[in-house]
C-alpha cells in the first residue's frame, strides 16, 4: 500500500523510434526520473511533467492569468518547446472559456509568430506580461519572466489583500460612527433646538454649527441627496466611469497625502516594467515606449512622454527621468552612476527591489 500510495501520475512527450511525430504517453511512477527511465527504450523523451488536474475553484475567474503563467512555466521547465506547452494546457481545458485563448495562441503560433506576438493579439493579457515575455524571447528567458510576473504579480495581490484587511475595521468605525452621528443630527439635535435657541449669545460657536447642520439636514435633506448626486456625476465625468476604484483615484489625485502613497505604488510598477525590459536588451527610449502601454495614469503617461522625447532628443536617461519627476532623488543618482560605469542594466534591477519595498 505504501508503495502504490507514492506512485504518481506523469505526462511523457516522446518521439517513438522510426517517428517523427511527437507523441504523449502517461505512466504512473515514483519520480520524474523513473518515469523518464521507463519510456526511454521507446524513443526520445522531450520533457516529463506531473499529471495534476488544472481544475480551478469556482470562485477563480474564467481566465486566470497568473495560473496560466504557473502552468506555462511549469511545463517550459519540464523540457517542452512553447507549442508544445500550449497545446497540452489547450487539451486540458477543454470545455472551459480558456479554451479560446489556448486556440488563438496556438493558431498564431503556428503561422510562426512569438509568443508575445500571440499574446497580444489574443487580448487577455496584460501589457506588462506580454512586455517581459517579448525581452525574455531575446535571451530564451520565457520561463523566468513568466516567474517574474507570477511573483510581481502575487506581491502586488497581497499587498491589495493586506490593504483591504486593514481598512475593514476603521470602515466599519466609520459607518456607525456616520450613522449616529446622522441620527443625533436628525432625531434629537431638532429636540434641542429650542431650549438652545433661548440662550442666546451664550450659545459657542460648535453647537451653533450642530444646531444648523442639524436644520440644514431637517428641511434641506432633498437638497443633500441632489449635491451627493452632482458630486457622483462630476467623478464619473472626471474619471470616465463611477465605481468604488475611480472614486478613490479621484480622491487620491486631490490628498497630498494619498497622492503620494498613489505615487509611490505606480513608480513601483513602472521602475519594475522597466527593470524587466531593460534586462531583456530594450534600449531606453524603447522601453518607455512600451511602458506607456500599460496606461498606469494619465498623469504618469504624460510624464513619461516627456521623458522619451528627451531621450529621443539625445538626453540621458538619469537627466531625463529626473526633469520628468520620475523617481527619487536617490534613484536618479543611481541612475547617473550607472550611465556613468556602463552597468546600466544592472543599476535598473537594483533600484526595482528598491521601488517595490516602499
Amino acid at each position: 500500500m505504501s508503495v502504490m500510495s507514492s506512485l504518481r501520475d506523469y505526462r511523457v512527450r516522446l518521439i517513438p523510434q522510426g517517428q517523427s511525430a511527437v507523441v504523449e504517453r502517461r505512466v504512473s511512477a515514483g519520480s520524474v526520473a523513473a518515469a523518464r527511465a521507463m519510456v526511454a527504450k521507446q524513443g526520445a523523451v522531450l520533457g516529463v511533467v506531473e499529471d495534476r488536474p488544472m481544475r480551478r475553484t469556482p470562485a477563480t475567474p474564467a481566465w486566470d492569468v497568473l495560473w496560466w503563467c504557473r502552468e506555462m512555466q511549469t511545463l517550459l521547465r519540464a523540457g517542452m518547446t512553447v507549442v508544445e506547452a500550449v497545446e497540452t494546457m489547450g487539451s486540458e481545458t477543454r470545455g472551459s472559456s480558456s479554451q479560446d485563448v489556448h486556440a488563438a495562441l496556438l493558431a498564431a503560433l503556428r503561422r510562426g509568430q512569438t509568443l508575445s506576438v500571440a499574446m497580444a493579439q489574443s487580448q487577455a493579457f496584460p501589457a506588462l506580461l506580454i512586455a517581459g515575455v517579448k525581452a525574455s524571447e531575446r535571451t530564451s528567458e520565457v520561463a523566468g519572466a513568466l516567474h517574474e510576473f507570477v511573483a510581481y504579480e502575487q506581491s502586488l495581490r497581497d499587498l491589495a489583500q493586506q490593504a483591504r484587511s486593514a481598512l475593514i475595521y476603521p470602515l466599519i468605525v466609520m459607518t456607525v460612527g456616520a450613522g449616529i452621528a446622522l441620527f443625533l443630527l436628525v432625531g434629537v439635535m431638532p429636540r434641542f433646538g429650542d431650549l438652545y435657541q433661548g440662550l442666546g449669545d451664550r450659545i459657542g460657536w460648535a453647537t451653533r454649527l450642530l444646531l444648523l447642520s442639524s436644520s440644514v439636514l431637517r428641511d434641506w435633506g432633498w437638497l443633500v441627496l441632489v449635491l451627493g448626486a452632482a458630486f457622483a456625476l462630476v467623478v464619473r465625468a472626471r474619471s470616465g466611469k463611477l465605481d468604488a476604484r475611480s472614486v478613490i483615484a479621484w480622491v487620491a489625485q486631490r490628498v497630498p497625502a494619498l497622492r503620494w502613497r498613489r505615487d509611490e505604488y505606480l513608480f513601483a510598477k513602472l521602475f519594475h516594467s522597466m527593470a524587466v525590459l531593460i534586462r531583456g536588451g530594450f534600449t531606453v527610449d524603447d522601453a518607455l515606449s512600451t511602458c506607456l502601454q500599460l496606461r498606469l495614469d494619465s498623469s504618469m503617461d504624460d510624464r513619461l512622454e516627456q521623458a522619451l522625447e528627451a531621450v529621443r532628443r539625445g538626453q540621458g536617461a538619469a537627466s531625463a527621468l529626473q526633469a520628468a519627476a520620475l523617481g527619487d532623488g536617490v534613484s536618479h543618482r543611481m541612475l547617473l552612476a550607472g550611465e556613468r560605469s556602463g552597468q546600466f542594466a544592472e543599476v535598473w534591477m537594483k533600484i526595482e527591489p528598491l521601488e517595490r519595498g516602499k
